[in-house]
């Protein structure tokens, strides 16, 4: 039966224009559920992790085959413009960014001048020192500690020693800045990360469950058994010292 006095190829043409397909009808749900969930992330993000230590500086020499040829130098902007390995979105101006405030890169490069993995190292030698740790929070680094962060490698130079091997020339370079201490930190389920920091001269110091939602942060730590509320935007994971978005001291809860 017709309907408003339409003929049967009419009320089917406009049938048709208003049926979505069942393939896109898929795919637009697909894209609503990812953007429910990204907009759940900022409202709640949960992190596990470990934290480890070393006060050894005298651990594994870099092992490298005879004909690598690789050298482990600080790093520039001028890398961060022309090497591949630095070309992903955001990840240039976060680097400058982390370079005007004084933390510093180092990394593998060959005879080609290709950077093959790299690091940034924070060595504060007057005052502390702000690095980044998790949801654009901030951890404070006092002198006479020292943090590495933020440590990759290119795809091709992978399972080649190289996160191990720069993580031992680091904490060679930490040492003769007058680091004490050095920290590492990865996330709970980077087995091969955890691997490399062991091999490397690490060992475990705690481990950190890191609770945010909204605009509130929590973190509990292994060693103290509690979580700790805390309402400003800097706190310090390593000294347990926290700090509030104008770096005045929080005393702990």
């Amino acid at each position: 039966m017709v309907a408003s006095g339409k003929s049967a190829r009419e009320c089917t043409s406009v049938f048709s224009a208003v049926v979505v397909p069942t393939h896109l009808a898929k795919t637009d749900q697909n894209a609503e559920n990812h953007l429910m969930f990204d907009r759940l992330k900022k409202l709640f993000y949960l992190d596990r992790g470990y934290f480890f230590m070393t006060e050894d500086f005298y651990g594994p020499d870099p092992e490298f085959p005879e004909n690598s040829h690789q050298s482990f130098e600080e790093l520039d902007s001028a890398h961060f413009i022309m090497q591949p390995i630095f070309q992903v979105k955001g990840r240039r101006e976060r680097y400058q960014k982390w370079q005007e405030e004084g933390h510093r890169c180092f990394g593998f490069v060959n005879e080609t001048g290709e950077v093959a993995s790299y690091l940034w190292l924070a060595c504060p030698e007057s005052s502390a020192t702000f690095v980044p740790f998790s949801q654009k929070l901030q951890m404070i680094i006092k002198p006479g500690e020292a943090y590495l962060f933020d440590c990759r490698t290119a795809p091709a130079f992978q399972k080649q020693g190289f996160y191990k091997n720069g993580l031992c020339e680091a904490i060679k370079i930490c040492a003769r800045r007058g680091a004490r201490v050095v920290y590492i930190q990865c996330k709970r389920d980077n087995l091969a990360s955890r691997k490399g920091i062991l091999s490397a001269g690490f060992h475990d110091a705690f481990s950190y469950c890191f609770i945010h939602v909204g605009s509130w942060h929590w973190i509990r730590y292994s060693i103290r058994k509690r979580i700790h509320f805390i309402g400003g935007e800097v706190y310090d994971v390593i000294g347990m010292a926290m700090c509030d978005k104008n770096h005045s001291t929080i005393p702990l809860l």
